[in-house]
Formats: C-alpha cells, sequence, structure tokens
C-alpha cells in the first residue's frame, strides 16, 4: 500500500492538508498520527508540547501551539479586563472556557492528553463510539466529532463536486 505523500508533496500539490479517522481512549487521549503532526510547522521538542485546545464549534475543537496562542489569548483577556463592561465577568468565563491548555506527548505514541470537559465540546455521548476526524494544517490541529465533519462536508458538496 503507497503511503501518503508528505508535507512537501502535498504542498507542492496544492494540498498542504491532511486528515483521518482517529478514536479518543477511554482516558481522553488521543493519538495523532506522525504523517499528521509532520504538516504541521511545530518543533515537536520537548515533550511533552503544551498546546492550547480552541472550542471553535460544536463538534470542532482546534490545537493550537500554546506559545503561539497564549499572547493573543491574554490579549484578548486584558482588552476585557480595560473595557470594564457590565458583561465583563461573562466574557472572562467564555474566554477562560474557550481556551483550555493540554499536552501533546510526542515521544513514542504521539497523543494529545484531552479531558471530559473538553471533550464534552465534540459531542460523543456514547462511550462506544468515539471516533474523531483529524485534520493537521500548517499550524493547527483540527478534531473533529464525525457528525461535525460529515456536516462540513454537505456544506461545501455542490462548490466542491467534480461532477456535472
Amino acid at each position: 500500500m503507497k503511503e501518503e505523500p508528505c508535507r512537501a508533496e502535498q504542498v507542492e500539490q496544492g494540498n498542504p492538508l491532511g486528515g483521518e479517522v482517529g478514536t479518543l481512549g477511554k482516558s481522553f487521549a488521543l493519538h495523532i498520527p506522525t504523517k499528521l503532526l509532520r504538516l504541521t510547522e511545530w518543533s515537536l521538542e520537548p515533550s511533552p508540547l503544551m498546546l492550547v485546545a480552541q472550542l471553535r464549534a460544536a463538534g470542532w475543537i482546534r490545537l493550537h501551539l500554546a506559545a503561539d496562542a497564549h499572547p493573543k489569548i491574554e490579549a484578548i483577556r486584558l482588552q476585557i479586563r480595560q473595557d470594564d463592561t457590565p458583561d465583563q465577568l461573562e466574557k472572562l468565563a467564555v474566554l477562560a472556557d474557550q481556551y483550555r491548555y493540554v499536552k501533546l506527548h510526542t515521544a513514542n505514541n504521539q497523543r494529545v492528553q484531552l479531558d471530559r470537559t473538553t471533550t464534552s465540546y465534540l459531542g460523543l455521548a456514547q462511550k462506544d463510539n468515539r471516533a474523531v476526524f483529524i485534520e493537521a494544517r500548517k499550524s493547527a490541529i483540527n478534531i473533529m466529532s464525525l457528525e461535525f465533519r460529515n456536516r462540513r462536508l454537505d456544506d461545501w458538496r455542490d462548490e466542491m463536486s467534480i461532477d456535472e
């Protein structure tokens, strides 16, 4: 079986993305395949690597390098505090809920350690079906429920169709 092209080949072919289905473990650990990690521009040392899990939409989490995301999150937090609006505490609570720190263990099995609170956003209610779609890009890794992924495909199906 031929292996998928590496990042350089995909970029050359106009496809800097890659994705595949994975399974969220019972302890909320998710194996990130090496070929997907290679699509990112992340330095995988040291291990564990600190990431920020951004809750993007119900069924979709995006992982960012904490070193890149943290200053941006702190800038938003500072702006909220400076605005001093009646909903300031609510905005700070939402900010804290939307961005959560997680670890990517790069030694051995390349797994990201999530938790129940973060993975609940994926909507994986059944213990038996913990399949997710993992998609890598240059600066982030997306984790999607299969339901979210299928809706995304349906939303773009006509525009992306090769059928006449």
